[in-house]
């Protein structure tokens, strides 16, 4: 991925401009920018003139010939001929971008957030260290999108926020490296440094965010990988209270914290029952015990999303009934103290 794409995204904006415009703003590095961009709705009704980058043309149809640009104010042009693959309004590709960063960067890129100009596009890890969000922020080109920025990071904590260059590290947004616990990397200057062999902005330094004073970052089970969904993730209840992950080779473990017979572990029974019945209900809306069921069980998902950190939910919703989207059973052990419990309650 080379730096002109980020000055180019920068000036055009993420809210879509004319294939014409990218094409002309790119110049030789378009076709190798291309993959980056995907197909608007609808077609442009200005593109830039090619001779003064500073101002647009109108857009009009030309009949079946297609469609012209032309200026409406002085100093007057020539109308410029323009087919509809050039009018066609292209943004970028979301996808196509966190993967190419992942691979540059070396985090692991996915859809956790699908709508914004500041979205979640993956999760970075280095040794034992908690995950942290990759959070990416492509502005639309508007007159508000510095607010619209500040506004976002207000939302964030403890992650590592791409921008498209450095113009966008203002006070405003600086301030949120201590209050919110915030690292930058300005992707234009670092794929500028990396292409001349510097090392300005080390992009290992900006993932070196320290833990917060304030509770307690789970460490995951499993290192998500790309590609990874919650499919291909198993899990198993085990004797002791524990949980054994599995997923593309990779094993984990997870220890729920012990509990008394007057006090029994919420999670586990929950996990019990998925793994016996392939789903869990919360007891009836009028039922004594459905606010703390339900209570429960969400912090049953909250605990699987912090050990497994995968884009998506580890269940599906049908009718009331939760579905586990992972694949889940009981270890062996558990199984077989189960039966050996059963049989003495049956001889007894």
């Amino acid at each position: 991925m080379r730096a002109c794409f980020w000055r180019v995204l920068e000036a055009l904006g993420s809210a879509g401009s004319a294939a014409h415009d990218w094409r002309l703003r790119l110049g030789g590095e378009w076709e190798g920018c291309r993959c980056f961009l995907r197909p608007g709705t609808g077609l442009a009704d200005c593109v830039i003139d090619p001779d003064n980058h500073n101002r647009h043309l109108t857009v009009d149809d030309d009949g079946d010939s297609g469609f012209i640009a032309f200026a409406e104010e002085p100093p007057l042009r020539p109308p410029i001929p323009l087919s509809v693959g050039e009018v066609a309004l292209l943004r970028p590709d979301w996808s196509a971008i966190a993967d190419a960063l992942g691979k540059s960067l070396n985090f692991v890129p996915g859809p956790w957030e699908k709508d914004g100009v500041t979205r979640q596009i993956g999760i970075v890890q280095r040794g034992r260290n908690p995950t942290r969000p990759v959070i990416l922020h492509l502005p639309g080109g508007h007159i508000g999108d510095h607010g619209r920025l500040v506004r976002d990071l207000g939302k964030r904590n403890e992650s590592l926020i791409l921008l498209p260059s450095s113009r966008w590290l203002t006070p405003d947004v600086q301030a949120f490296r201590k209050s919110h616990n915030l690292s930058f990397v300005p992707v234009a200057e670092h794929f500028e440094a990396a292409a001349q062999g510097r090392q300005d902005f080390p992009v290992e330094a900006a993932l070196n965010l320290p833990t917060a004073k304030t509770g307690k970052r789970m460490v995951p089970a499993l290192h998500p990988q790309p590609g990874w969904r919650w499919d291909m993730v198993r899990i198993e209840v085990a004797a002791g209270g524990r949980l054994l992950f599995a997923c593309d080779g990779q094993h984990g473990e997870y220890r729920l914290p012990k509990t008394t017979a007057k006090k029994p572990n919420q999670a586990l029974g929950i996990m019990m029952t998925l793994a016996v019945k392939n789903e869990w209900r919360n007891p009836p809306s009028d039922a004594p015990d459905h606010e703390s069921a339900r209570k429960n069980f969400q912090r049953l998902d909250e605990l699987l999303r912090a050990l497994v950190p995968l884009p998506g939910k580890p269940f599906r919703r049908l009718s009331g009934t939760f579905i586990p989207v992972f694949q889940v059973s009981l270890h062996h052990d558990l199984s077989a103290r189960m039966v050996a419990n059963s049989n003495r309650t049956a001889q007894s």
